[in-house]
């Protein structure tokens, strides 16, 4: 599994909105951009870092399962960081 975090620039014409996202996963990174883009118009990402999260999913894991929840799936989701 993979860590990929994104600097994220949304634009129209009178404003510009710039946000950070955390995908973790074990897609490519091109593969997170065409799925997170496919129906943002004037988005732009930037990958700021990929790193690999072993530690990271294992104690995610284990917090799932202390809430009765299982783990399925190969993405446990993003978090959003404003700038």
């Amino acid at each position: 599994m993979r860590k990929l975090t994104y600097k994220v620039i949304e634009e129209t014409d009178t404003s510009q909105h710039i946000y950070f996202l955390e995908f973790i996963t074990d897609r490519t990174s091109k593969w997170t951009e065409s799925q997170y883009l496919r129906h943002r118009n004037n988005t732009i990402m930037e990958l700021v870092s990929d790193e690999e999260t072993e530690v990271f999913v294992q104690q995610l894991k284990n917090n799932f399962e202390k809430i009765g929840q299982e783990f399925e799936g190969r993405s446990l989701g993003m978090s959003i960081r404003e700038e």
